[in-house]
C-alpha cells in the first residue's frame, strides 16, 4: 500500500517529526488507548480512556487522517509523556506521529528547503470533521 511520503521535516519539536529515541522511549513505557477525531488545519482531539481530551496539533494532518483511515481497526495509542500518537498498521509496525499541545511553527523542508505547515490539498470526507477513529468508536471505523 502506497503511503503519502513524510516532508522530510528537519524539526524535531512536538508536533513536528519523531525523532528516534522519542519513538523508542515512548514505546517502552505506557501507552493510552486513545480514539482521534479531526477538528480541521492541524488540529486532532484525542480522547483517552478515561474520557478525559486532549487537542493537539501536527505538522502533516493529510497523512495522519491517511493512516488513521487506512489503519482504522488497528491499535491506536498516546504516549502523554512522550506525545506520540502511534498508530498499529496491518502487522508491519506502528505509525509515529508526534503531537503538540502548542500551536506550531513553520518547519523546514529539506529537500524543497520552503516553509510549510504540512497542509497538503486536503479533499477530506466531511466525516472527518465530526467523526472519530479509534478504540472504543463503536463501529469498525470504515
Amino acid at each position: 500500500m502506497l503511503k503519502r511520503p513524510s516532508l522530510y521535516c528537519e524539526d524535531y519539536s512536538y508536533g513536528h517529526s519523531p525523532h528516534f529515541i522519542q519513538a523508542r522511549k515512548a514505546w517502552e513505557e505506557k501507552r493510552f488507548q486513545v480514539k482521534v477525531r479531526y477538528l480541521g488545519s492541524d488540529i486532532f482531539k484525542l480522547i483517552l480512556e478515561d474520557g478525559s481530551s486532549l487537542k493537539l496539533h501536527n505538522h502533516e494532518p493529510s497523512r495522519l487522517l491517511e493512516h488513521l483511515e487506512d489503519y482504522c481497526n488497528g491499535e491506536i495509542t498516546y504516549s502523554i509523556r512522550f506525545h506520540l500518537l502511534g498508530i498499529k498498521t496491518d502487522g508491519f509496525g506502528t505509525g509515529m506521529f508526534s503531537m503538540s499541545a502548542e500551536p506550531l511553527k513553520p518547519c523546514q523542508v529539506s529537500k524543497k528547503n520552503k516553509k510549510t505547515f504540512g497542509l497538503f490539498e486536503t479533499d477530506l470526507p466531511s466525516s472527518y470533521s465530526d467523526g472519530s477513529r479509534g478504540a472504543g468508536s463503536g463501529s469498525s471505523n470504515g
